[in-house]
């Protein structure tokens, strides 16, 4: 499982740290060696219970990616291009 927490440092200062955001990518074991299928999730600061629980704001498939070709930014661009369509994007 790769997990990136996206967070918000006000003027550098860690102790204000805010989460905004996460996103979950887990190999869901159908692939193979060279191509992997991954579940992935997005959360953002609204999406969280009382309790402190992170719920799923979107959930998608990722399919074919060819791991052993690209690295950990590369399945992170694909999972973001996955989750979000393109009418949703900037």
């Amino acid at each position: 499982m790769l997990r990136v927490t996206i967070e918000l440092v006000p003027f550098g200062v860690e102790s204000q740290a805010k989460v905004l955001g996460r996103i979950g990518i887990i190999n869901d074991g159908s692939g193979s060696l060279a191509v992997g299928n991954y579940d992935v999730s997005l959360s953002d600061e609204e999406c969280y219970t009382s309790d402190g629980k992170a719920t799923t704001w979107r959930k998608v498939k990722l399919k074919g990616f060819r791991r052993r070709a690209f690295g950990p930014y590369h399945i992170l661009l694909a999972a973001l291009l996955a989750a979000i369509p393109p009418n949703e994007r900037p």
